[in-house]
């Protein structure tokens, strides 16, 4: 997850710089997303970690940072299904139950999401959406190149998968 400290507020500030070791607005958005929502819920917080790596041995360091910065942590937002994934193997590592103690979720809606024990919570971005989407800007501003840029808003949905489904008290597991 980025440092949501250092982003800017804002989202009309010019390009940012890409490659290794800067993030990309995608990142930027969803890391402002998750401290907006989690600035809604009275009591909650945010321990920010970064680090540049969207593998799963960056999700599992990452991991093992936010543990140590915060052992009482009892949720994740990862900024990329990978990272997630790298997430569940840190947490099992350091005991920690998902989602008895620790509820996760990633971002993109990986096909492997729905794979991994405990499957996945993930956003889903609109995959079909935003190639459509690609294509018709594309073919746009091929017929029509001095054509004002759009914005565009992908729809997405939370696709629930037992990573952030937590068993009530007595219940059993089926």
């Amino acid at each position: 997850m980025p440092d949501l400290d250092a982003l800017p507020a804002g989202d009309d500030d010019g390009p940012r710089p890409q490659g290794p070791g800067h993030l990309g607005d995608a990142f930027r958005l969803r890391a402002l997303g998750v401290r907006a929502a989690v600035g809604a819920v009275p009591g909650a917080s945010v321990v920010a970690v970064s680090g540049a790596r969207s593998t799963l041995a960056g999700g599992a360091d990452l991991t093992r940072e936010a543990l140590a910065r915060e052992p009482r942590l009892d949720g994740l937002v990862c900024a990329t299904d990978t990272l997630a994934i790298g997430a569940l193997r840190a947490l099992a590592d350091a005991g920690r139950r998902v989602p008895d103690d620790v509820l996760v979720a990633g971002f993109d809606d990986v096909a492997d999401a729905a794979f991994t024990v405990p499957s996945l919570t993930s956003v889903s971005p609109g995959h079909d959406w935003m190639v459509e989407e690609t294509t018709r800007l594309l073919l746009r501003r091929i017929a029509d190149p001095a054509a004002a840029p759009e914005r565009s808003t992908s729809p997405f949905a939370v696709v629930e998968r037992e990573s952030t489904r937590r068993r009530r008290p007595g219940a059993t597991a089926t």
